[in-house]
């Protein structure tokens, strides 16, 4: 490995362990091959995100309000999808991405609204309704398209014919084979 590698691999260690280390009043956002490092203490999440987005070369659009609130968290070093996650996880946003894979733009939609503390009102269920099921015909009965139907059998004095056109032949006067033959 050449020793230019090995002094960037170190200078890397190093901004990663002064990042982690670092006081905690410092508010630092680090985002570096994908891999997210937030140490933050008493930032508005707009600022957060605009770092991000300067950082990654990430398009940052706020359509909808975002709370005044002030985040505190610490975490890292998380892909870049799991830190935003972490630290939209109570805003309702769109990543966009493109044909790499890597997020170009992020659209926030807005903070979602706080879960009241009293109880939600009961849900109530509707009355079961009885569908019957639809008619079936049993094998022992006739159905009107069966050959045995009256209209069939009209229609069979016509011209009952079998696949090659012909008539059928009509029973032998014994009545058909006997049985055991």
């Amino acid at each position: 490995m050449s020793l230019q590698i090995r002094l960037c691999r170190t200078l890397l260690y190093a901004g990663i362990v002064l990042f982690l280390f670092a006081p905690v009043c410092s508010a630092q956002v680090l985002l570096d091959n994908g891999q997210l490092y937030v140490q933050i203490e008493g930032r508005p999440l707009q600022a957060i995100l605009e770092e991000i987005g300067r950082q990654g070369n990430i398009t940052i659009q706020i359509k909808g309000t975002l709370s005044d609130q002030r985040m505190s968290m610490a975490f890292g070093p998380l892909p870049l999808e799991k830190g935003l996650k972490r630290i939209l996880k109570k805003t309702n946003y769109l990543a966009i991405y493109d044909n790499d894979g890597k997020i170009i733009k992020l659209v926030i939609l807005g903070s979602m609204p706080m879960q009241s503390s009293r109880p939600s009102p009961k849900l109530q269920t509707a009355p079961a309704i009885s569908v019957a099921p639809p008619d079936v015909v049993e094998p022992n009965e006739q159905h009107p398209a069966t050959p045995e139907s009256p209209e069939n059998k009209e229609e069979g004095k016509k011209g009952d014919q079998n696949a090659d056109g012909n008539r059928p032949a009509a029973p032998s006067a014994g009545g058909g084979p006997k049985e055991g033959t």
